[in-house]
């Protein structure tokens, strides 16, 4: 795809999300999130997409989910850092040092916080806007093979964001499963969110957060995404995130 319109029209790509976020109803079931839809206009979508990184640029995620029989792994990363970015060629550098200031503005922080309130209150015992975060954005491309399994994200996370990058609908079927965890600790999936065009989802991380994605197969093509996660700046310890999986809150839905 030919690289056009390579810059960031000032906030557009900021201000968008921030109110995408607060005018998403937020769900409960299995867990606090949201599912973002209809995100941008559709010229940022059109340059989100057609200035990703080349495929050889991308570094391989190590994971035992993404882990091929080759030896690969079916799962790449390109992490949105200004030394990462400094890399690409000069019109895709330029758009993603404009993405980069937009998406670590502390407004969509805020806006994230505020929209799981009471889902992180819980988790944390005071109010979000306290926690101490850092934002991590990176793309990701997924192949054939690709998987992960059900799980309900590391406890240094705070919150996670994905935005979908699909050309069209047909890789809706890739979509993240959402579960909840019976009794008897096996898994009910509840719902998977399409893979559609300009869409995405947000949960705050928590110990019933679970999600998976099932596994790619030939045909189905490059799974592109945008991915925003906030770490905590004071990461727990093993022993801290094992005594708050067993002594959780739950949530009243």
């Amino acid at each position: 795809m030919n690289v056009t319109n390579t810059t960031v029209d000032g906030s557009r790509l900021r201000a968008s999300l921030v109110e995408r976020i607060g005018a998403t109803r937020l769900e409960g079931e299995p867990f606090d999130h949201v599912r973002l839809e209809r995100i941008f206009d559709a010229d940022t979508v059109e340059r989100l997409i057609s200035n990703l990184p080349e495929q050889d640029q991308y570094d391989e995620q190590i994971h035992k989910d993404a882990l091929l029989p080759d030896g690969r792994y079916a799962r790449l990363r390109f992490e949105l850092t200004e030394e990462n970015i400094a890399k690409l060629p000069a019109p895709k550098r330029d758009f993603w040092l404009g993405v980069l200031e937009d998406v670590r503005s502390p407004e969509i922080e805020r806006a994230y916080k505020a929209k799981f309130r009471d889902a992180l209150t819980r988790r944390f015992g005071v109010d979000p806007i306290e926690v101490r975060t850092v934002q991590r954005p990176v793309l990701f491309r997924d192949i054939a093979g690709y998987r992960i399994s059900v799980h309900a994200d590391n406890l240094d996370k705070v919150i996670t964001s994905q935005i979908y990058l699909p050309l069209d609908e047909s890789q809706a079927h890739l979509g993240t499963s959402f579960h909840r965890r019976r009794p008897d600790r096996s898994f009910e999936k509840v719902k998977t969110l399409p893979f559609t065009p300009n869409s995405g989802y947000a949960f705050p991380v928590t110990t019933e957060s679970w999600h998976s994605v099932e596994q790619m197969r030939e045909g189905d093509g490059a799974r592109n995404t945008l991915m925003l996660i906030w770490y905590l700046v004071d990461k727990p310890s093993k022993l801290q995130k094992l005594i708050t999986r067993l002594f959780a809150p739950k949530s009243e839905t």
